[in-house]
């Protein structure tokens, strides 16, 4: 059950979620080929990927985590937490941060530069939503600034 792809300029590279399987599958959109098929957490609903094509995030709703896959090793190098099921996930233009859209109305942000170090990448948790009401976001998009 494919839910999302994603692609970068100039990248052969298509990320496809599967959301009942719990894996993304790579293709190369050159030759039509499955070239990679990565295990993520539960339910991945939403990639996205880094402009250098070095790396995608996933969000995984059932699993109340991003995964984090190198692009060239096509392997997770990093599983981070979030507060509630995540539903969409953007990358800025300068790949410094990671925006995580969540159940709830919770966005929060992810410091691209301390994942796999001591510290915790989330930087920045912002509340939008109504006390009570379950919001599910859909999409996130960024827009670079003037």
């Amino acid at each position: 059950m494919p839910s999302m792809v994603d692609m970068v300029l100039l990248d052969p590279n298509a990320y496809v979620t599967n959301t009942a399987a719990d894996v993304v599958t790579v293709i190369n959109t050159l030759t039509d080929e499955v070239t990679a098929t990565i295990e993520v957490g539960p339910s991945p609903t939403r990639a996205a990927v880094s402009r250098d094509g070095a790396r995608v995030y996933v969000a995984n709703t059932g699993g109340n985590s991003i995964s984090v896959i190198d692009a060239v090793t096509n392997a997770v190098v990093a599983t981070i937490p979030t507060i509630n099921s995540p539903t969409a996930v953007a990358v800025t233009p300068n790949g410094a941060e990671v925006y995580v859209l969540e159940t709830g109305g919770v966005l929060e942000v992810i410091d691209t530069a301390l994942i796999g170090t001591d510290r915790a990448p989330t930087n920045a948790s912002i509340s939008f939503g109504v006390p009570g009401f379950h919001h599910i976001g859909a999409a996130i998009s960024l827009v670079p600034s003037r």
